[in-house]
């Protein structure tokens, strides 16, 4: 231009309208931008679009003005007027967020039109956040921000051909988004698998609605502006303050009414209250009675007692089209809000004149969800059958016409329609191998239903004006994908009417008998009967119309400052383990020199990446200038020899600890960072910075694999219809694992032989046995706790058992030592024993009482959080606790360490992805992880589903499906229902598990352990280690029999990493109960308080060709070992 920049030409009047080239050849630089088509979605990948590192982004606020002064006719009042944004009070703020912390801050630069939204984002997280603008505290715009790695690189370019832009000419580039609208995770298989679903959308919004629950069945809660909403199906709402709001269209009921009927009032109404939802009225007529619907949509039953619905409205009006000719649908004009082909008017590619411009898109619309430069897609046609126009969908088949998509549920017949689909049952499909039709990955979304269905319809008892609900559902099951087109009727047959889009089915629950089939699987793209209230996702496509989209709309984002380290560096260090198996014995056969050289060193720089990433609350590294050490505790005071800090950068100082020869024992020795380095009072003054777990084992640390379905056991449905990957009968997904062959911890592993024989024969093995048990750990904390009993919790039978009474009688428990001063020529001083006695009442602290001072009750839940995870690094020794209460129902219990509310920090040891920071787990290992958290959930009771089936089924690295009788659902031991455990033979009709006790039959308090090597329950040997504070408080679940002297553990455990279902506050966990006339009772999937402290057994981690860890169920990903892909 002639001027340079200035925003003195964003001026729209007839004045700035007039300015011409003052010379002869300059372009005029004056263009005037019509904001009404600035996006609403902005995406935040952590990168700008030439790569550099941003911590933020600004959102314009001049759409809100342009929307309310001239957005167009549904923007209007009802009287025909706008009525623009007033004079006032302006302010930005958080409207809601998916993930707690996910946006640092929102903050207003600028007055009026020309003010700008500041976010911040927390780059270490990834989710979805909606921001909003209000004036005098009335919202009038609010914009969804989507963090997430890139999702316009890798999607799929499939299209039909003819697609245009809006003048005539051809779509060049064209391009799908690689995931659904709102998705972190583009795959529904692997890492983050759960969280591929993506938001959902009523037709027509501009604003997603969350599901609040991802597709393993874990809930999150919304927070901001709106409050803390959950699902619905929460059943702890303590800390929320609602569900998901539903307004009924009009003004019908007593309350929750929008107060308007017309398109207008309505539209405007969503806009300023985005996150409600927005359903019609509607009413039931019984056969033979008389019902005055006022017309809206009614469900009308007919003389055989079938029931149709009479649907002809919208969430936004009354009025089934914008224009309706009962006597020519071809004269039909649709709503249209999504910026449709031809506007709403007739679009058919079978109609000659109206061919051309039904393949044209039109310029994107004001209420679009998707972000700049993307749109929603359209069809190419909104008139017609199910049977003329699969070449009219943007998934439908090249040259399609007059055919309609088929696909089989058949396990014997694959799909001719699309060669090469792997269908993934309750996850999703992959159209990637499909020759000429690559849709890429289409994740099983579910959606938001309306109810009564036709379901549920035989449930109403009366005619007249009902009060319906819409409910978010079916996440492993169904799902669609919108697009803007609104079907206007239909040509010989209907009548239909509403959105269209791709809807899919792959339900491997609907099902009587898996052992004859596997479930039900389906997809339509050419469907013209949708309705605009029950919700989609959206899988956005390059708008073609980029070319005549102002500049300006493009995100303008807030550079990261110069950081001493990357984001990406501090990640790394992150993942350095927190805990180092060393080998103290130089003759071992230990896997490398490096194992048993009994040198460990530690590198600090995990301790500033955790302070700087996921500890402060303002993202600052302690200040101190002295660095030192600690041994916190010691089973074995003869274990460490020396320790010292070898200082240097971040990157380079470590703590080198050295260990003596053949002494073995467990020890976690601490980083110290203040300004003083001494000890007083048996003290180190400084404050421990992070902590780790030092293990010297006295035998080799091995592993075994168990699979939980495969087609050898009956798992996977043996099929010769390819396109489907792993059927299970037990529709969960079939999980390998490689355990570790101990607990953490242990010394060595419990002795598979010792569950059988006379006592003297069980004794033998005694000396093992003692050295069994590992640790201790609560969930989600990395630091191990002593248990101070052995396995099973009592060997003392003096001579009952002959002179090996005596020999054994001390190796029933143990002690621990705290370091009490410095190291002195060599020597490390110790402090006296700590027995359970001196460690319940000086090493365990209440919730309450003790510690949930560190936070102020005005702290938000992330700043809480960080702070009680702060004090238990800083206190790693420290059993952490909540007290029992009266509490009779066990979803209002409260009994986690971390906070005050359930269903907090639910990823804290990695769930549903790749290896936690704060995981207890060695190098190359890990928490063992479920796949889906369902524990409380069942299958509705429907004839054609396992009826009450429990989802628990196949998620679980333990699960047993060896029950395998005959009869409906008779298959496989749901992991949350109790069963004994047997030493029989198997037998398919043997409803129990495979295993038996460790124990000495006439001693009823010896219960060893728990042995399982069935061949086909071969899951290894497991100490009775009990359980510290199972129901709250802080005992051990230890209990005398036979005799006031002598003790067992009761109750034992084991941990995965998966929150469970249902919003409960529980974890998942392996369970004995040795309270049975059974060998003893087992559940592979309890619902533990995260407070409890129970054993661990790690499981491998396997990596791929990249490095990367390979996800729980990633049947695709080749395994590479580990040392095979480092670079020299």
């Amino acid at each position: 231009g002639i001027f340079g920049n200035s925003i003195a030409y964003d001026d729209t009047s007839e004045c700035a309208a007039g300015c011409f080239a003052a010379n002869p050849g300059a372009v005029p630089d004056y263009v005037v931008v019509d904001w009404t088509k600035a996006p609403n979605t902005y995406i935040f990948t952590g990168k700008d679009k030439h790569g550099s590192e941003v911590d933020g982004l600004y959102i314009p606020v001049k759409k809100a003005y342009e929307m309310w002064s001239k957005g167009g006719e549904f923007m209007k009042d009802d009287h025909g007027n706008y009525t623009p944004i007033p004079s006032g009070t302006a302010k930005a703020g958080l409207y809601w967020e998916d993930e707690p912390g996910l946006i640092k801050s929102v903050a207003l630069q600028g007055t009026g039109e020309n003010a700008k939204i500041k976010v911040l984002v927390n780059k270490l997280k990834e989710g979805n956040a909606v921001v909003s603008y209000r004036v005098n505290d009335t919202v009038y715009w609010t914009w969804h921000v989507w963090i997430t790695d890139d999702p316009t690189t890798n999607g799929s370019t499939y299209h039909l051909g003819f697609e245009k832009d809006k003048n005539g000419l051809p779509v060049t580039d064209w391009k799908w988004m690689d995931r659904n609208l709102g998705a972190t995770s583009a795959n529904f298989l692997g890492n983050d698998w759960h969280k591929s679903q993506g938001l959902q959308y009523q037709w027509g919004r501009k604003d997603p609605f969350p599901a609040l629950a991802h597709k393993d069945g874990t809930m999150y809660e919304i927070s901001g502006e709106v409050g803390n909403m959950r699902n619905v199906g929460a059943v702890y709402t303590t800390g929320s303050t609602s569900v998901l709001p539903v307004k009924y269209r009009g003004n019908l009921y007593p309350q929750d009414n929008t107060g308007f009927d017309t398109p207008n009032g309505n539209i405007r109404y969503s806009v300023q209250n985005p996150i409600h939802m927005i359903i019609p009225p509607l009413y039931v007529k019984k056969y033979n009675e008389t019902v005055n619907n006022n017309e809206e949509d009614m469900f009308v039953q007919n003389s055989g007692n079938v029931w149709y619905h009479q649907r002809r409205t919208t969430w936004f009006s009354k009025q089934k089209y914008r224009n309706e000719f009962s006597t020519d649908a071809s004269k039909n004009v649709a709503w249209d809000l999504w910026g449709d082909t031809r506007g709403g008017k007739i679009s058919d590619l079978n109609y000659p004149a109206l061919a051309e411009e039904s393949k044209r898109y039109a310029m994107k619309s004001p209420y679009d969800p998707c972000p700049c430069n993307w749109r929603t897609p359209s069809y190419y046609d909104n008139i017609g059958s199910p049977n003329n126009d699969n070449n009219a969908s943007p998934w439908g088949r090249i040259g399609g016409a007059n055919d309609v998509d088929t696909f089989t549920s058949n396990p014997a017949t694959s799909s001719t329609r699309f060669p090469g689909i792997k269908i993934y049952p309750g996850l999703g499909y992959d159209f990637t191998g499909v020759s000429g039709r690559n849709l890429g990955l289409i994740p099983i979304n579910g959606n938001y239903e309306y109810y009564p269905n036709y379901v549920t319809i035989n449930r109403v008892t009366t005619s007249g004006l009902v009060t319906p609900k819409i409910v978010y559902q079916d996440g492993s099951s169904d799902g669609a994908l919108g697009s803007s087109t609104f079907s206007v009727g239909a040509s010989g047959s209907g009548p239909w009417y509403g959105p269209r889009g791709l809807g899919y089915i792959s339900d491997p629950g609907n099902v009587k008998e898996t052992a004859n089939n596997f479930g039900w699987y389906t997809m339509n793209s050419v469907s013209h009967d949708g309705n605009t209230h029950e919700t989609a996702g959206i899988r956005c496509i390059k708008d073609p119309n980029n070319a005549y989209m102002p500049a300006v709309f493009e995100t303008q984002f807030i550079s990261t400052p110069n950081e001493e380290y990357s984001l990406a560096t501090l990640k790394s260090w992150a993942k350095d383990p927190n805990s180092y198996v060393e080998y103290t014995n130089s003759s071992m056969a230990a896997a490398s020199p490096a194992d048993k050289d009994r040198v460990i060193d530690i590198p600090l720089r995990k301790a500033y990446a955790m302070y700087k990433l996921h500890l402060s609350t303002t993202e600052e590294y302690p200040q101190g200038s002295v660095k030192s050490s600690s041994v916190v505790w010691t089973t074995n005071t003869g274990l460490i020899q020396n320790m010292e800090i070898i200082d240097g950068t971040k990157e380079m100082a470590k703590l080198r600890v050295t260990l003596n020869e053949n002494q073995y024992g467990n020890a976690v020795v601490a980083f110290h960072l203040g300004n003083s380095g001494q000890w007083a009072n048996g003290k180190m003054q400084d404050p421990i910075i992070w902590s780790w777990h030092v293990w010297a084992p006295e035998t080799i640390v091995g592993s075994l694999d168990y699979e939980t379905e495969t087609s050898a056991n009956g798992g996977i449905v043996n099929v010769f219809n390819s396109a489907f990957v792993n059927p299970v009968r037990s529709i969960g997904a079939p999980l390998k694992t490689t355990f570790m062959d101990r607990d953490l911890g242990a010394l060595m592993m419990f002795p598979e032989e010792a569950y059988a024989g006379g006592a003297s024969y069980i004794y033998s093995f005694i000396p093992q046995i003692s050295k069994s048990g590992g640790l201790h750990f609560q969930w989600g904390r990395k630091d191990p706790l002593p248990v101070f009993f052995n396995a099973g919790g009592h060997y003392d039978f003096g001579t009952a058992v002959g002179s090996q009474g005596s020999i054994y009688k001390n190796l029933n428990k143990y002690t621990i030592r705290m370091q009490n001063g410095a190291i002195s020529n060599g020597v490390i001083p110790y402090s006296g024993a700590i027995d359970n006695t001196n460690y319940m009442t000086n090493y365990s602290k209440e919730f309450s009482t003790d510690y949930s001072s560190v936070f102020s009750s005005t702290d938000s839940k992330k700043d809480k959080i960080k702070k009680v995870l702060m004090y238990s690094i800083n206190n790693p020794l420290y059993f952490l606790y909540q007290n029992p209460s009266t509490e009779t129902n066990q979803f209002k219990k409260v009994r986690d360490w971390v906070s005050d509310e359930n269903g907090q920090f639910t990823d804290r040891w990695g769930h549903g992805t790749e290896k936690s920071p704060f995981d207890p787990c060695p190098e190359g290992w890990r928490i063992p992880d479920a796949f889906y958290a369902s524990m409380h959930s069942t299958l509705p009771p429907l004839s054609n589903f396992y009826s009450y089936w429990p989802l628990s089924h196949g998620s679980n690295p333990w699960y047993y499906n060896g029950y395998q009788a005959s009869g409906t659902g008779q298959y496989g031991l749901a992991p949350s229902s109790v069963h004994h455990a047997k030493r029989d033979a198997y037998s398919p009709a043997n409803k129990f598990y495979p295993g038996s006790r460790s124990a000495i039959s006439n001693y009823p308090a010896t219960r060893f352990g728990f042995v399982f090597n069935n061949s086909r329950y071969k899951i290894g040997s497991y100490p009775n280690s009990g359980i510290r504070g199972f129901q709250g408080g802080k005992d051990l679940t230890m209990t005398t029999a036979d005799g006031p002297l002598r003790l067992r553990f009761n109750i034992s455990g084991v941990w995965t990493a998966s929150p469970t279902d249902v919003y409960s506050g529980t974890a998942i966990g392996l369970h004995f109960n040795i309270e049975s006339s059974a060998e003893f009772n087992m559940q592979t999937g309890y619902p533990y308080y995260p407070q409890a402290a129970m054993s661990c057994r790690c499981a491998k981690i396997k990596y791929d060709g990249n490095g990367d860890e390979i996800g729980r169920y990633e049947s695709t990903a080749i395994e590479v070992p580990k040392n095979a892909t480092t670079k020299p």
